[in-house]
């Protein structure tokens, strides 16, 4: 249900931005998008709800950057026949961090693989609770790999891959590596702001100061962290 809410938002900044008065004096603040896990599946389902419905099939560059980080969706994803093909139309670059051993992404594979329940004549609703079913979608995700086959994504998108760091970010998932290490600040204001930061926090910084993000040839990047190096 997200989707076509947030698709509406878009199209109603899209006018404001395109209003006489804002062409005369327009802003010049670039957008930068941060999204972590299941977040990622809001933002496909934003971006193809306002193309199909406000855009005739496309959406228009919008954004600078595309972090998508630990994403549960399909590895496919960002494919040109696929869904998420619309995030990178709408962003200049889009970075996807990976690491190979998060938890997280290998019990959405599962989640993904058995689901739902059923009724049947013999399967009453007294044990609908216990029956599952295959659903057959077994594909391994974004935030587990990266992209499956990155010759069919855009040149846009770059894989960086967090294996080196993301238990010691996230002992228990290695899910959530994306802030910093320090969990027990008795002055916490409800995010982590203490201890050693992630080096995705500072990549992508580093990303929105420059505009431009540093990969190999196969736009790819190994992240790595030394907690004794100094900030």
């Amino acid at each position: 249900m997200s989707g076509p809410v947030f698709a509406r938002v878009l199209s109603r900044f899209m006018l404001w931005r395109a209003h006489p008065d804002q062409v005369k004096s327009p802003c010049p603040k670039r957008i930068n998008v941060l999204a972590h896990s299941m977040g990622n599946r809001v933002l496909s389902n934003i971006l193809n709800s306002w193309g199909h419905s406000f855009c005739g099939g496309l959406v228009p560059l919008v954004f600078r950057n595309v972090f998508m980080v630990a994403a549960d969706v399909p590895s496919t994803a960002l494919e040109r026949d696929q869904p998420g093909n619309m995030i990178t139309l709408a962003a200049r670059n889009v970075v996807v961090y990976y690491a190979g051993d998060d938890k997280r992404m290998e019990e959405s594979i599962l989640a993904n693989a058995v689901r739902g329940y059923f009724s049947m004549e013999d399967n009453p609703s007294e044990t609908i609770g216990q029956t599952v079913y295959f659903a057959g979608d077994v594909r391994t995700r974004l935030g587990h790999t990266g992209p499956d086959d990155p010759e069919k994504t855009r040149r846009n998108v770059y894989r960086i891959n967090c294996d080196q760091f993301n238990d010691y970010f996230d002992p228990m998932a290695g899910h959530s590596y994306l802030l910093t290490d320090e969990k027990d600040d008795p002055n916490d204001p409800g995010y982590q702001v203490t201890g050693n930061v992630s080096p995705v926090l500072r990549h992508l910084a580093r990303v929105i100061a420059t505009g431009q993000v540093t990969a190999d040839g196969q736009r790819a990047c190994d992240l790595t962290f030394d907690p004794k190096a100094p900030p």
